[in-house]
């Protein structure tokens, strides 16, 4: 690359060569006369040659260097003066001249630029910000000087010392040779300018000339124009002196410091004010470019010499440049000049008291005594005291700056405040600043206005108590926004607009509701004074009721406002002061932005009273938001409703903010009801109009997602009229959707309101099917459910568009017919698809499968009756759908839909820099996986792989979300796969739509069309399933072990969020995966799944322990069979072989598991609540080691070590006697997954007598935790009375788990034993039941009802055991019997008789209808017209 751009560098320095030697050859101007187009032509290509050499490094075109010297010195030298001088010059020094401040300069600026003189067509209008720069266009041949002296001192540089003397002899003599004073003072200008280049060139590099001649030459060209009549030279000789000391050293600074000193030593009328002027001046740049610590030797001098000048009364331009020096060089000293501040401010204090500065003359020297105080705050900063004699003196000088009448004058005393506030905010008192800010936000100076706003800005956010009485302010910014035309005030207006607001609306939010309204509704002003008091005085008593406050009409609260106002105006003073003002458009904009931006404030302070109306009713004498809802509501709706086309969608904007603030603020004089609830009329109203076919496009966008967020709330409870009329506002326009249009508005306004509404729908169908939806959604689901099949057409149209936009080339797009938008307007409607597309994509992704997924496809086989019958239905009752809705909801075919969706899903997961949108994507991909789709046929493995190679990612996103959620896709693909998706003999190729609906792929229908699939690809993707499902794993392997020894909040919060949750799905996933591979292929990852499995039992320790239990569920589904995976009648038996084979040979492994899970975990903690995962991690603990042992004893029965099914009986008791109820009952259902699963064999097998062991061991526990459920305050026991405890639903689980063992029990007890059984059953029964009266509670009625059917059936069954038990129970026991069963009896009766009576009624109401279809006779038929 070097070379190349070697090799183009030289070719073109060649081609600027020629054309050099092109324009050595141009005649003499001064001999030869050429017309003016000639002319400027010659000028033009001087000028790009020129601009082209200045560009490249010098060293690239080192031969030409003559040549071009030459050529640009006489360019320089003979051309106009140059235009760089003032762009070179620092922008700090403006003050000094010779160039104007303000904006008339601008309008100079101005007027230069459009002289008719020759100009370049080729320049183009560029504007910049900087007031100078508005003067871009120039002639010719200044623009030919300019850069003639840039590459001037470029090539000086670049020169050898002999070379540049010759230069600097030439440039001097010249000056010299001119004849007229206008040419030499151009030549002067020229060459100083020159020379102020090379110095700032030979600064930045740090490069000395060095002690030679020409170092002495540039020294004597410079120094002279130190006392220059031209301002402009002056202060360009003055700072190229400075950026020489810079380069040079100290030598040539102490010889230029001693050389001023000299001079200022002399009399003032023997030097020229000018020299004195420029002698300060160079001090100050000495200070500036040398810099503060370089120079600090120089200090003392430096002041006592610039004190000297400044006190030269025989010359005001002396004086005032001294006074700016020595504010540079306080900037520049910093801390340094502490010493020499209290010296520094006497000089100021006793200039002010001299005949010069007499007030109101010399506006510029005051200007510059306010600058010295104000750099001596700077540099102070905090170690100003408030009471110092320092500070005295800087209040005095400000004092007698403020008493000007001079804006630049006053402008320095502001400038003051600002600094005090800024570096010594202690020694501030707002109550003595704020006066004089305000009266400037009244000036006739912008400059004043625009300082006055930004210090007031910053006196809020230092001294925020000074915010107190300050609405009278807010109120004169909102009269300030409304007049000012300049943008940057305007931005500073509203700064400190919105900061006043956050540091007062949390205590006051009515009285800024008060100054918003009165803007909004350009009412009038109320009393300044008034509004004040309400902030000084506390609030009235709010409204006992707030249904009071609902039917208040703007009408009265005007008639209210006018009243206070003649009551307290009866003399016509305050009156007066209420002037009508009508605001423009924009600031009732931010006027709303501000109740806005209330609502937020008042959300972010830990006042909980401003969203609770209780609170706020008790505390008496706080302004809460609450109270003023109505006005909120009100304000919002007529925004929203507003004549103001602007004002309209920042109203319903507001109403959103509204809805999701007091949504959860309930209404306490109507339990049950939201406060809302009395303003649904309101909100209703103001969103309806947004729907109105004239509305705006921005307007109706904003409403959809209103509207959206409105329904979609869980704290607020709609009926379902007001749903319907809601859902009406976003169904209705769907029929006509794609013919929507706006002709007064761009065609990209159509677009925005068609994704937005399509966006809202979607939003709340993908609300609907989330879970932990709220009410209202579960309501509006069927109200979609008849538009499902037109939003499928529209979803996937704008999905199409957005991939054709977004995804593919150029010829295709033109080819695509787009819906939703056109060509022209494909590039600006990109931010609008962005906004909709996760939320379409998900919505869309989750009717795959569905009937609306089917519905009026042409060739549909997938409508069931059911909707074949609604169909018909809506046909006989005239609500067809028009011909251009058929043909869209047939437009596409679902496969092509279901790839359109795939794609676009997998693209936008490839993006993981949105978290939230890839969250979206993900949850999209999960729908896709549906078992009509996974099948070989539909979804080969190819896209297969390509899906879990985009998901593998995403295993390593950053975000805990993101990684749990791509877990779940996997394991939802590998759980809804088919179960011939893996095997040997399917076809892969994807068929066509016709044949894949009309009947799934099967592996037995092996006729001649199936072709062997590639093996080699499906090897690839199990690779990549097994890979990243074992990649958590892997993760846990790296983190587990080092992390025992870190401290337990990171082992808990670390362990149970992110590494527990993601193995368990792994594990889960290979489980599922195992189970789904055909015998040869599990036999070939039997190894990686065993070791995942075992590795995570051995590593399962300490605050890691919930992973244990995943581990043994992958353990136990390892060990199942997989008959059931077999595809062909001949495998199976092969396949029961090998399953039963890799178990033996694993046996011993696994015996070594259990015994390793066994020893190395301390359950009891775990059962007891001492271990930190006790609630999350026992319950699945103990019900995968009962899996574990059920699997064994299933499988092989030769795992038949006492010492492991001991210790698991041991901490199944320990479960069952703990406290926590969900334990307790998946203690008891493991205990009868055990006995269930012996009760299946022969009473010989060992597995059979392991089950009666479980249960002769574990049945009196069973039995016990029955006993405990009896109301000991009503009966009797004989048992121990445990504590009474309150019942939950995890106490039911228990009971009904434990009644089920017992009674498996008795099932299996032989003939001499099912007597000793019924003794523990019953009496355990008996303990469940509970009498009529009083009523019991719901827990206990359900124990009641499964209690009482048991015994029934007991009593049926076995009626001779149970009249042998009835006379051994106690007699509590046996009067509660009694009177249960005598009660359960006679609710069975009640049953019967009022079955018989509903039986009875239907016949005879079907006799009846038989009676009415027989014939009848004739009516009579009597003409009554003769009576009339």
């Amino acid at each position: 690359d070097i070379m190349a751009v070697s090799k183009y560098n030289s070719k073109f320095v060649s081609s600027l060569s020629t054309t050099l030697q092109l324009v050595l050859e141009f005649p003499s101007t001064s001999n030869v006369s050429f017309k003016p187009v000639t002319l400027d032509s010659m000028r033009l290509l001087e000028f790009k040659l020129v601009r082209a050499y200045h560009a490249l490094p010098p060293a690239l075109y080192s031969q030409a260097h003559s040549h071009l010297l030459r050529m640009v010195s006489s360019l320089m030298l003979d051309g106009p003066t140059t235009s760089l001088l003032p762009k070179l010059l620092h922008s700090d020094d403006v003050s000094l001249g010779p160039w104007g401040i303000g904006l008339d300069g601008v309008e100079e600026a101005l007027l230069e630029a459009f002289e008719p003189v020759g100009l370049d067509a080729s320049v183009v209008w560029t504007a910049k910000s900087e007031f100078a720069s508005f003067a871009t266009i120039k002639a010719t041949n200044v623009r030919v000087v300019d850069v003639s002296v840039q590459l001037f001192a470029v090539l000086f540089v670049a020169q050898s010392d002999k070379n540049r003397l010759q230069l600097l002899t030439h440039v001097n003599q010249c000056i010299k040779d001119a004849t007229t004073n206008t040419t030499r003072a151009s030549m002067q200008t020229n060459a100083m300018c020159s020379m102020f280049l090379i110095t700032k060139q030979l600064s930045r590099s740090r490069t000395p000339v060095g002690k030679g001649e020409v170092l002495t030459a540039i020294q004597k060209f410079i120094h002279p124009f130190i006392a220059d009549a031209d301002t402009a030279l002056r202060r360009a000789s003055c700072e190229a002196l400075g950026m020489l000391c810079r380069s040079e050293g100290d030598s040539v600074t102490n010889n230029l410091v001693r050389s001023i000193a000299e001079l200022v030593k002399k009399p003032a009328k023997d030097v020229m004010p000018s020299a004195r002027a420029g002698a300060a001046f160079t001090l100050a740049c000495i200070q500036r470019y040398v810099g503060g610590m370089m120079s600090q030797t120089h200090l003392p001098s430096t002041v006592s010499t610039l004190h000297v000048l400044a006190q030269d009364t025989s010359s005001n331009l002396t004086a005032m440049w001294a006074m700016h020096a020595l504010t540079i060089t306080i900037q520049c000293s910093g801390l340094n000049f502490s010493s020499f501040a209290t010296p520094t401010l006497m000089l100021v204090s006793s200039l002010l008291l001299t005949d010069t500065y007499v007030a109101g003359s010399h506006p510029t020297a005051y200007s510059h005594l306010g600058r010295v105080v104000n750099a001596i705050v700077g540099a102070l900063g905090p170690e100003l005291e408030p009471v110092s004699p320092t500070m005295h003196k800087c209040n005095a000088v400000c004092g007698e700056l403020e008493a000007h009448s001079h804006p630049l004058v006053r402008y320095e005393a502001i400038a003051f405040k600002q600094r005090l506030i800024m570096f010594a905010p202690r020694v501030v008192q707002p109550q003595a600043i704020y006066p004089f800010l305000v009266s400037q936000l009244k000036s006739p100076y912008i400059t004043l206005r625009g300082a006055a706003v930004t210090c007031l800005r910053q006196l809020v956010q230092t001294k925020p108590e000074s915010c107190a009485g300050m609405i009278k302010l807010a109120t004169i910014l909102f009269d300030m926004l409304d007049h000012e035309h300049d943008t940057q005030l305007h931005q500073e207006i509203q700064h400190l607009i919105t900061t006043l607001l956050d540091m007062s609306a949390g205590t006051t939010p009515s009285v800024w509701l008060r100054v918003c309204k009165s803007v909004v509704t350009a009412s009038k002003h109320q009393d300044l004074e008034e509004d004040e008091a309400l902030t000084s005085k506390p609030l009235a008593q709010p409204a006992k009721n707030m249904s009071d406050k609902v039917n208040v009409t703007d009408e009265d609260e005007d008639e209210e406002e006018n009243e206070g106002s003649r009551s307290g105006g009866m003399a016509g003073t305050k009156a007066e002061r209420n002037i009508e003002i009508s605001y423009r458009g924009y600031t009732k904009v931010f006027a709303m932005d501000c109740v806005r931006r209330v609502i937020s404030v008042c959300k972010s302070t830990p006042v909980a009273a401003h969203f609770d109306l209780s609170l706020a009713r008790q505390a008496s004498g706080l302004d809460t938001l609450v109270l003023r809802l109505h006005e909120l509501v009100g304000m919002a709706f007529n925004a929203g409703t507003s004549v103001t086309d602007s004002l309209r969608p920042i109203g319903v904007w507001t109403l959103k903010d509204i809805v999701e603030a007091f949504a959860p603020c309930q209404d306490p004089d109507y339990e049950g009801h939201g406060l809302l609830e009395l303003y649904q009329a309101q909100i209703t109203s103001a969103l309806r109009p947004a729907f109105a076919p004239d509305a705006q496009p921005q307007l109706t966008a904003v409403a959809c997602e209103v509207l959206v967020t409105y329904v979609d709330n869980s704290f607020m409870v709609h009926t379902p009229t007001v749903l319907q009329k809601i859902m009406a506002l976003l169904i209705s326009p769907l029929a006509n959707l794609r013919q929507m249009s706006y002709p007064s508005y761009s065609e990209k306004m159509v677009t925005l309101v068609q994704l937005a509404l399509l966006g809202a729908l979607a939003r709340l169908y993908a609300a609907g099917n989330a879970p932990g939806h709220s009410e209202n959604v579960t309501k509006i689901i069927p109200l979609l459910q008849s538009s499902l099949p037109l939003l499928r057409a529209n979803w996937m149209a704008a999905l199409r568009d957005y991939a054709m936009v977004n995804a593919q080339p150029a010829v295709p797009v033109e080819l695509y017919k787009v819906t939703f938008h056109s060509r022209s307007t494909a590039r600006e409607i990109g931010d609008y698809y962005a906004d909709a597309f996760p939320l379409i994509l998900r919505a869309a992704s989750s009717l795959v499968g569905t009937p609306a997924w089917y519905q009026g496809r042409s060739g549909s086989s997938h409508r069931d009756d059911g909707e074949e019958q609604h169909s018909n239905d809506e046909e006989d009752k005239g609500s067809s759908t028009t011909d251009d809705t058929d043909t869209s909801l047939s437009e596409t075919a679902p496969e092509d839909d279901f790839y359109v969706l795939l794609g676009l899903s997998l693209r936008a997961l490839t993006n993981q820099s949105v978290p939230d949108r890839v969250s979206l994507c993900i949850h999209s991909c999960s729908y896709l996986l549906h078992s009509d789709y996974l099948t070989p046929h539909k979804f080969p493995h190819e896209e297969c792989r390509e899906l879990v190679t985009v998901l593998s990612k995403l295993t390593m996103h950053d975000e805990v979300a993101v990684r749990s959620a791509t877990a779940s896709v996997f394991l939802r693909l590998v759980s809804n796969v088919s179960r011939d998706y893996f095997s040997e003999d399917t076809d892969t190729t994807p068929s066509s739509p016709q044949s894949s609906s009309s009947s799934s792929p099967s592996l037995s229908s092996s006729n001649s069309s199936i072709t062997q699939p590639s093996t080699r690809m499906r090897d690839m993707l199990l690779h990549d399933i097994v890979t990243v499902c074992v990649a958590p794993l892997h993760q846990y392997l790296h983190t587990g072990p080092h992390q025992v020894g870190q401290t337990a909040a990171y082992t808990t919060t670390h362990a149970s969020t992110e590494v527990t949750d993601m193995i368990a799905i792994a594990l889960t996933s290979l489980a599922k995966l195992s189970a789904l591979l055909p015998p040869p292929l599990r036999a070939r990852y039997d190894s990686t799944l065993l070791f995942t499995c075992l590795r995570a039992t051995e590593l399962a320790h300490g605050s890691f322990a919930p992973v244990l239990s995943y581990a043994l569920i992958g353990l136990t589904a390892w060990a199942r069979a997989p008959s059931g995976t077999t595809t062909t009648s001949t495998s199976s038996s092969s396949s029961s072989d090998v399953s039963h084979d890799l178990l033996v040979e694993h046996e011993t492994t696994l015996h070594g598991a259990v015994l390793t899970v066994l020893k190395t975990f301390d359950f009891s903690k775990m059962m007891t609540g001492v271990d930190p995962f006790s609630k999350d991690s026992s319950q699945p603990l103990i019900a995968a080691l009962a899996a574990l042992v059920t699997s064994f004893q299933n499988t092989t029965g030769d795992i038949t070590d006492d010492d492991i099914h001991d210790r698991v009986i041991g901490e199944l008791s320990n479960a069952l006697i703990g406290q926590s109820g969900k334990v307790r009952a998946t203690a008891a259902q493991t205990v009868r997954m055990i006995v269930q699963a012996g009760a299946t064999h022969q009473p010989e097998t060992h597995s059979y007598q392991l089950a009666m062991k479980y249960l002769r061991e574990m049945g009196p526990a069973l039995a016990l935790g029955l006993v405990s459920f009896q109301d000991y305050d009503a009966h009797e026991s004989p048992l121990a009375q445990p504590e009474q405890r309150e019942l939950t639903e995890d106490d039911v689980s228990f009971a009904g788990e434990a009644v089920k063992v017992l009674v498996l029990a008795n099932a299996l007890a032989s003939e001499e034993h099912k007597l000793a059984s019924l003794q523990v059953l019953i009496p355990s029964l008996v303990c469940m039941l509970r009498p009529a009266t009083p009523a019991p509670s719901p827990i206990h009625a359900q124990l009641h009802t499964t209690a009482i059917q048991i015994i029934l059936h007991l009593a049926t069954n076995s009626p001779v055991g149970f009249r042998s038990i009835m006379p051994t129970l106690p007699p509590s026991y046996k009067s509660l019997l009694e009177s249960s069963l005598r009660q359960a009896l006679l609710a069975q009766q009640q049953a019967q008789q009022q079955a018989q009576s509903a039986t009875q009624a239907k016949e005879t109401a079907q006799q009846r209808t038989t009676d009415f279809d027989a014939p009848k006779p004739a009516p009579l038929k009597l003409d009554f017209s003769k009576y009339g």
